[in-house]
């Protein structure tokens, strides 16, 4: 499966799952991953793979930006470029 865009979302809190994640944004049919980052011990990251455009994402993107889950602030960002 190819994936057009992806958002990374920062500042959920550590013991956040996949089910989690898919409460949180909803139906979208993506994918989604969440990253080990080391010495983040108080929040999670997660990649979300998104089959949509990148105007799609950016909008996902500024909706989950400042937004709190569970007395967290979220960041989120689009990369600007690609990888494998």
């Amino acid at each position: 499966m190819s994936y057009e865009s992806k958002v990374l979302i920062f500042g959920l809190p550590p013991d956040t799952s996949v089910a989690d994640l898919q409460g949180l944004l909803g139906s979208l049919g993506a994918r989604m991953q969440l990253m080990d980052t080391p010495r983040a011990g108080d929040s999670a990251s997660a990649v979300v793979y998104l089959e949509f455009d990148r105007a799609f994402a950016w909008r996902l993107a500024e909706r989950l930006n400042n937004q709190r889950y569970h007395g967290h602030r979220l960041q989120a960002w689009v990369p600007t470029m690609s990888w494998a």
